[in-house]
């Protein structure tokens, strides 16, 4: 188990409960919003290597992991302080199982070589717990664009990722590890 601090500034126009023009939730007094949301997640195919040499023994791996698709959850909470000035918290959720695993390796030792490749099925899941706080400012407040609404948002935010892999048995070896 890890975890990770971020912090960054965003300049991209994206969609923010925040300064949504029809929140999920909002107070009577439009100052409270809230969202929740749910999506598909797709995590990419990991390559990995590693190379060893002790004591006369050399080793060399190479392959990818790949994993099943999931559905991702995640829910905002925001604050209108002005026309200009918004804030955000925002928490979400991951459980992504892993699918398989594809390799290749050669073990030298006493002069003889071991080569083994091949694909195993792979039980286990990465988890990911992620939080952000959000200072978000519209400079120019809502204003209309060809007939649509559009709000420029600049915002900036402190988060955190908590990840944890855990591997239950690759084929038919049954592994303890996270």
């Amino acid at each position: 188990m890890g975890c990770t601090f971020r912090l960054g500034i965003l300049f991209v126009f994206a969609y923010s409960s925040a300064v949504a023009d029809t929140p999920v939730l909002s107070s009577k007094d439009g100052k409270w919003c809230a969202s929740a949301n749910a999506g598909l997640m797709l995590l990419n195919d990991i390559d990995w290597g590693a190379d060893l040499s002790f004591a006369g023994v050399t080793a060399t791996a190479t392959g990818s992991s790949s994993f099943d698709s999931t559905v991702s959850y995640d829910g905002a909470i925001g604050y209108v302080v002005n026309n200009s000035v918004r804030t955000e918290f925002e928490l979400g959720y991951q459980k992504i199982d892993h699918d398989k695993i594809k390799g290749s390796g050669t073990l030298t030792a006493l002069g003889t070589n071991y080569t083994l490749s091949g694909e195993a099925g792979v039980r286990g899941d990465v988890s990911a717990l992620h939080g952000l706080a959000n200072v978000i400012l519209t400079p120019f407040g809502n204003k209309t664009l060809f007939w649509m609404p559009f709000t420029p948002i600049v915002g900036a935010g402190i988060g955190f990722v908590d990840w944890e892999d855990e591997i239950k048995s690759i084929g038919t070896l049954t592994v303890t590890g996270k």
